[in-house]
C-alpha cells in the first residue's frame, strides 16, 4: 500500500471508490483533502473521483495542514538518511557509496 495525498469535490464518492479497490482513507483534513492508502498495483492516477493535484481554491488553513503533513514525510526520510550516515561500509545489507573511477 502507498499513502497518497488526495483532493476531491465529492468525499463520499471518492471514499467509496478508494475502498472498492482495496484502499482506505487514513487521514481527513477536510471533505476536500485527505490521505488514503492505495494498493501498490493501483496508482492514484486510476482514481476518477480524487486527484493528486492541489486545487487552487483551498483556504490558507487547509494549505498549512497539508504542508505540515507533507513535511512529516521529508523528516522521516532525513531521519533514515542520518541513520545510514553512521554505518560502517561493511554493514550487512548495505552497499558502500558508489563512485566513478
Amino acid at each position: 500500500m502507498s499513502e497518497v495525498l488526495l483532493f476531491s469535490f465529492d468525499f463520499a464518492r471518492a471514499k467509496s471508490e478508494i475502498e472498492s479497490i482495496g484502499g482506505a482513507i487514513t487521514h481527513s483534513f477536510s471533505n476536500r483533502a485527505f490521505v488514503a492508502q492505495i494498493p501498490e498495483d493501483m496508482g492514484a492516477e486510476a482514481l476518477t473521483t480524487a486527484k493528486t493535484e492541489m486545487p487552487e481554491d483551498l483556504d490558507d488553513n487547509l494549505r498549512l495542514l497539508i504542508k505540515a503533513w507533507q513535511s512529516k514525510g521529508r523528516k522521516l526520510d532525513e531521519s533514515k538518511m542520518q541513520q545510514r550516515e553512521n554505518l560502517k561500509w561493511d554493514t550487512p545489507g548495505f552497499e558502500p557509496p558508489a563512485y566513478d573511477k
